[in-house]
């Protein structure tokens, strides 16, 4: 008999014995003290109104169940009367009945120790042990909240930066004005020479070679003023028909021409000492100026002596009237181009107005490396072509023309 029947059982045989006695109220029933006497006595006496049992049985002395026994026993007495047992029982059966799911509750918690500590023992299979029930332990009518798993949290991508050739990776210039100035330096022709245009007259700049373009005092092209010129010397043409060859060299449209056959002269005598014709060239326009005053182009015919020694004459051209030579001329429109004579048919004496008055005067060439001590000879009558051919000139070469150079106080001389 477990000791919750036990008490149950107690209790009802309590109740079976009142009696019609009513309690007197002046008398107050008292419960006697744990463990006292009186105690042990009501003890007993419940064990006397209960059948055999074995002593395992008896509840603990002390223990909730042994005061309800101890109210059994008193309620049996006639001195207590059964008003006040039935009434002291009521208010103890709740306690008893605590007491005893207290003592229940205990023993399964001594269980549930035991228990565990068999199952840590051994292995626990994961698969064996059921979920929680999140339903079970919510309160009605809560919601129960969605389980959100957590985001993954992407991995961080390795960046391999790539490898740069140091040939593909330009020196950061130190100062933009000598790079520049190198870069164009560096620029030369296939035949090793530096190149320069008409876009940069700074010529000097460009190569050590061209330093004479900005240092020197005799510059040629110059402004004529032909108001009282002294006297100069004495010149005359000889000219004769030579082979030759057209070519854009990109600065201009040049003749560059053959020699003559021998014992032919193709020269200018200036005061008798000959000049080799060797070339002719243009510029669009005029190089040099009359009283300021451009002419829309300018041949220029260079003769060399046997000392190397320079003479130029300078023949002013307008549109107008037509030439036997000019205008029958090739033009090649693109740099390198150039076209054969396919014979001694360029007669240079076509360049040449009737009019032979000049000017001349000291200078220098007018391209680079612009050397100086060179005689020129300037034309005073321009030289008149057809319009459609002055036209093909400006288009290809543009505008090739060096500004004029001061004078420096150089003497022009009248020529005849």
């Amino acid at each position: 008999m477990s000791d919750k029947d036990f008490v149950e059982k107690a209790a009802v045989k309590g109740l079976s014995r009142k009696t019609d006695k009513k309690p007197e109220p002046s008398k107050k029933s008292t419960i006697p003290e744990k463990g006292s006497a009186e105690a042990e006595i009501h003890r007993q006496a419940a064990l006397e109104a209960d059948i055999h049992f074995s002593k395992p049985d008896l509840p603990q002395k002390g223990g909730a169940e042994a005061a309800v026994h101890i109210m059994a026993a008193k309620g049996s007495k006639a001195e207590h009367g059964a008003g006040f047992g039935f009434l002291a029982l009521a208010l103890l059966v709740p306690l008893a009945v605590i007491g005893g799911l207290y003592a229940y509750s205990g023993n399964l918690q001594e269980g549930a120790k035991s228990t565990n500590k068999t199952s840590n023992a051994k292995t626990t299979d994961p698969k064996s042990v059921p979920k929680p029930s999140t339903k079970a332990s919510a309160k009605a009518g809560d919601k129960i909240p969605k389980i959100t798993k957590p985001a993954k949290v992407p991995a961080k991508a390795t960046v391999t930066p790539p490898k740069v050739s140091a040939k593909t990776v330009p020196t950061p210039p130190k100062t933009a004005t000598k790079i520049a100035a190198k870069t164009v330096t560096k620029t030369v022709a296939k035949n090793g020479k530096p190149q320069w245009n008409y876009k940069n007259l700074n010529w000097a700049s460009l190569d050590p070679s061209f330093k004479t373009c900005g240092t020197g005092k005799s510059q040629s092209p110059i402004d004529i003023n032909p108001n009282n010129p002294l006297p100069g010397p004495g010149f005359a043409f000889r000219y004769v028909p030579t082979a030759g060859k057209v070519i854009n060299n990109g600065h201009s449209i040049q003749v560059d021409l053959d020699k003559p056959a021998k014992g032919s002269p193709n020269q200018v005598l200036v005061n008798g000492k000959p000049y080799d014709l060797k070339q002719f060239h243009f510029h669009t326009p005029s190089e040099h100026t009359i009283n300021g005053r451009y002419a829309p182009m300018e041949v220029h015919l260079v003769h060399e002596n046997a000392q190397g020694q320079l003479a130029i004459v300078a023949v002013m051209i307008s549109a107008g009237g037509q030439n036997q030579l000019i205008d029958k001329m090739p033009i090649p429109a693109t740099k390198g181009d150039y076209s054969t004579s396919g014979g001694p048919n360029i007669n240079s004496a076509l360049l040449l107005p009737r009019n032979r008055h000049s000017f001349t005067f000291t200078g220098s060439l007018t391209t680079p490396p612009c050397t100086q001590n060179v005689g020129w000879i300037v034309l005073q009558t321009p030289l008149m072509i057809a319009p459609s051919t002055l036209a093909k000139f400006q288009k290809v070469m543009g505008n090739n023309a060096r500004p004029v150079q001061p004078t420096n106080g150089r003497g022009l001389y009248a020529g005849h």
